[in-house]
């Protein structure tokens, strides 16, 4: 969507999809051009992928889909799990990567468990499949009780219908919990990037809400800021969005809130423009 250069590439986190970023590249799309996609068993690709679905099979898929795209160069932005994607991506891709905005990213460091050999359990979201499974939330969607949850109900009413025919897909729910699953491997490792291989020289805006994962630890976000190597050129930088209705979540899909991040992007793309 858009033209121009550079791209910015939107990367999706655990449960979500492409439409996840609706509102951001609707507006940065006017000015550059924009790629935002679905992983495997997630939204339009509806195929789930070859097992294990940990972040560096994603990575693997995310180069995919850029090199198909023929994209050089790009700003990465990611919200959530994505955060663990976005790293490995970056680990074996630096020369791709112009800067990246992450959005209320998981950071390996403060996980309650990171523990490569275990397979983690989402009973929820086995729940959701049996009951994707025989159909029952179909007939939910077609009573309108799913349309009545927040805060989809925020995003475009003309894409909304689309996200709620995805919630409702038998593979969105395998899909979510063979990533799940393998929790432990993604974020073991993220957590044993080298020094280098973790440093990014690049511009890094970290995008928080006052309520979600950096809640009671924001010295963690400050961790996540200190990936980028913040000089004049390249700077890191923390933003938090202070308002007591936003989340983890309403962070991407209420347009108020998403525009935190849009701005950020804009931010990055003067930057760039700047030292050309």
């Amino acid at each position: 969507m858009g033209t121009g250069e550079p791209v910015v590439f939107f990367e999706h986190g655990l449960g979500g999809n492409s439409l996840d970023f609706v509102w951001m590249q609707r507006n940065v799309s006017q000015y550059v051009r924009t790629c935002s996609y679905d992983r495997s068993g997630a939204g339009r690709s509806a195929e789930r992928g070859p097992l294990p679905r940990n972040s560096a099979a994603v990575a693997e898929d995310m180069a995919a889909v850029v090199d198909a795209l023929g994209i050089q160069e790009m700003i990465l932005v990611g919200h959530s799990m994505a955060g663990f994607n976005m790293r490995l991506f970056h680990r074996d891709h630096p020369e791709k990567v112009l800067g990246m905005v992450l959005v209320d990213p998981v950071n390996p460091n403060i996980t309650d468990s990171c523990d490569p050999s275990e397979t983690y359990p989402s009973p929820l979201m086995s729940f959701g499949l049996a009951v994707a499974e025989a159909g029952v939330l179909r007939l939910m969607r077609v009573l309108g009780l799913l349309t009545a949850f927040a805060p989809l109900s925020e995003l475009p009413e003309e894409v909304q219908g689309e996200y709620y025919s995805n919630l409702i897909k038998v593979d969105y729910f395998r899909t979510r919990i063979d990533e799940f699953a393998v929790w432990g491997q993604s974020c073991t490792a993220v957590k044993d990037l080298s020094l280098e291989e973790r440093t990014i020289d690049a511009p890094v805006t970290v995008v928080v809400p006052i309520e979600g994962i950096y809640t009671d630890d924001m010295a963690a976000a400050e961790e996540m800021v200190a990936l980028g190597v913040n000089t004049t050129a390249k700077p890191a930088r923390l933003v938090v969005v202070d308002d007591p209705e936003v989340d983890h979540v309403a962070v991407v899909f209420v347009e108020r809130f998403a525009a935190y991040a849009t701005e950020a992007i804009h931010d990055m793309l003067a930057l760039l423009s700047a030292q050309v």
